[in-house]
C-alpha cells in the first residue's frame, strides 16, 4: 500500500510539473526566437477602403485610401493585380511608411491611380509584410468619366462650324462662281497641314530628344504627329536643364527655315508642303513664346527671366511666320482682294482639328505615353482647344491679308512676291499624297 501511495503521489507532481510547464510555455515563447518565427502567422488585415477624386491640372486623380492593421506591425507594400481593363492600365505597387505601433493599432496607406478618359478596369489589392504574408484580396473598381470629355470635344466644333457656315452662306450665294475655287483651297489647305505640322512636331520633338543625348541608355518616348493635339518626348531626366525646354525650338526654327529656303525660288503647289514649314514652326513656337507657355513657362521658372523677354521674342517670331505665311496663300488660288479667304482659311483649319479631335478621342487613351505619363487627359484638352485656337489664328490670316497684304505686295521685292495660282483638282495629288503617308506614320508612333 505505502508503494502505490508513493507511486501515485509522484505521478500527481509530475502532473503538476508539466502542467505548470505548458501554460507558462507561451510566455517563455514570446520571448524566444522560436516565439517570432510564429509571430510572422499573423497575416495583414484590411480594414476598408475609400475612394477620393481630385481634378489636378486638369487631369482626374482618383485615391483609394486603405486602412489595414498588422498585428506583427511588419507590412512593407500595398500589392495589386490587374484583374481586367477595357484599354491598356499602368501602375505600380506601393509603399507602406507607417510605423510598427501604427500598424498594430490601425494605419492607412493611399494607392493612386490616373484616370484616363473613358477607361474602366478592376485591381486586386493585398496588403504583404516582411514574412511574406498576404491579407485577404479587396476588390477596388476604376471607372473614369467621359461625358465630360466627349462633349467638351464636340461643342466647340459644332459651334464653329455653324458660326463659318452662317457667315459664308450668304457669300456665295451671291458668288455662286466662287464655290468651287473656294472647296479647292479649302481642302489644299486641308491636306497641306497635316504634312506640315508632322514634320513641326518631328524636329520640334527631336530636339528635345537631342537634349537627352546624355541620358541615350535610357529608353525615349516619341510622342510627334501630323494632328491638331500636342506632341511630347518622355521622359523628362532633368527638369531642371534649361537647355532641355528650349532645344525644341532651337532646333526646329533653324532648320524648318533652311527647308523653306531651299524651296522658295521654286515656289509652287506641289512643293508647298516644304515651302509652309518655316512659316508654320515660326507661327506655332512664336506663339508658345509670346504668351510664355509650355516649354518656356517652365524656363520662365528655372530661370526667373522677365516675361516681357520672351514676350518680345515670341512677337517677333510670329510677325516673322505671319508675313511668309500669308506670302504664300497666293499659292492656295486665294487673291489678296478676294474676301473668300475669311471662309477658306479659317474652314480648313477646322477640318484639320475636325480628324484631330477625333483621332485624339479614338486613339489617344490607349497610347503607351498616355498610360505611362498621365498624359491623356492632357493631350485631348489641346485636341478641344484646337478648332478655337485655330480659327482664330485662321480669320487673324484672312484678316491681314485682304486688308494689309494687298496694299503692300506692289512694293514687295519681286523675291517675295508670289503671283496667284488658278487651281485644279489634280493639283491636290501630291499634297494628299504626303497628308495620307504623315497620317499613317502618325497613327504608327501614337499606338
Amino acid at each position: 500500500m505505502k508503494r502505490i501511495l508513493t507511486l501515485t503521489a509522484a505521478l500527481i507532481m509530475l502532473a503538476a510539473c508539466s502542467t505548470v510547464r505548458s501554460t507558462y510555455q507561451p510566455a517563455l515563447s514570446a520571448a524566444s526566437p522560436a516565439s517570432q518565427t510564429g509571430a510572422t502567422n499573423h497575416a495583414p488585415v484590411i480594414l476598408g477602403v475609400v475612394e477620393r477624386k481630385e481634378n489636378k491640372n486638369g487631369e482626374l486623380i482618383i485615391y483609394k485610401d486603405i486602412s489595414f492593421s498588422d498585428a506583427g506591425g511588419d507590412a512593407t507594400t500595398v500589392v495589386d493585380n490587374l484583374v481586367w481593363s477595357n484599354q491598356p492600365v499602368s501602375y505600380s505597387n506601393v509603399a507602406i511608411m507607417a510605423s510598427s505601433d501604427e500598424q498594430k493599432s490601425g494605419a492607412m496607406v493611399t494607392d493612386k491611380w490616373g484616370c484616363y478618359p473613358n477607361s474602366l478596369f478592376a485591381i486586386e489589392t493585398r496588403i504583404l509584410d516582411r514574412a511574406g504574408n498576404f491579407s485577404e484580396s479587396e476588390a477596388i473598381t476604376i471607372s473614369c468619366p467621359v461625358i465630360r470629355s466627349v462633349y467638351i470635344m464636340i461643342m466647340p466644333f459644332l459651334i464653329i462650324g455653324l458660326g463659318l457656315l452662317a457667315g459664308a452662306w450668304p457669300f456665295f450665294r451671291l458668288h455662286p462662281s466662287e464655290r468651287v475655287s473656294a472647296l479647292q483651297s479649302t481642302f489644299l489647305l486641308f491636306l497641306l497641314l497635316f504634312p506640315v505640322n508632322f514634320m513641326y512636331l518631328l524636329f520640334h520633338e527631336g530636339g528635345h530628344a537631342l537634349a537627352n543625348l546624355p541620358h541615350r541608355g535610357n529608353s525615349l518616348l516619341l510622342f510627334a504627329h501630323p494632328f491638331s493635339f500636342s506632341g511630347y518626348i518622355m521622359p523628362v531626366f532633368d527638369w531642371n536643364s534649361v537647355w532641355f525646354h528650349a532645344a525644341g525650338a532651337a532646333i526646329v526654327l533653324p532648320a524648318s527655315l533652311l527647308v523653306s529656303m531651299l524651296f522658295w525660288k521654286r515656289r509652287s503647289v506641289s512643293n508647298l508642303p516644304f515651302i509652309l514649314f518655316f512659316p508654320w514652326a515660326a507661327l506655332m513656337q512664336g506663339i508658345r513664346i509670346l504668351t510664355v507657355g509650355g516649354d518656356f513657362q517652365n524656363i520662365k521658372q528655372i530661370t526667373g527671366l522677365p516675361a516681357i523677354v520672351f514676350i518680345i521674342t515670341g512677337a517677333l517670331i510670329v510677325g516673322s511666320g505671319i508675313f511668309c505665311l500669308v506670302s504664300l496663300l497666293p499659292l492656295l488660288g486665294l487673291a489678296p482682294q478676294e474676301r473668300k479667304s475669311l471662309f477658306v482659311l479659317p474652314a480648313g483649319v477646322l477640318l484639320w482639328s475636325v480628324v484631330g479631335g477625333l483621332t485624339a478621342y479614338l486613339l489617344v487613351p490607349g497610347s503607351p505615353i498616355a498610360v505611362r505619363y498621365y498624359l491623356a487627359e492632357e493631350i485631348l484638352k489641346s485636341a478641344n482647344n484646337a478648332p478655337i485656337v485655330g480659327v482664330m489664328i485662321g480669320v487673324l490670316l484672312a484678316g491681314i491679308y485682304i486688308m494689309l497684304y494687298r496694299r503692300v505686295y506692289p512694293r514687295l521685292p519681286v523675291g517675295l512676291q508670289t503671283e496667284t495660282v488658278t487651281l485644279a483638282w489634280r493639283d491636290l495629288r501630291i499634297p494628299a499624297l504626303l497628308s495620307v503617308i504623315s497620317v499613317i506614320l502618325g497613327i504608327i508612333i501614337i499606338i
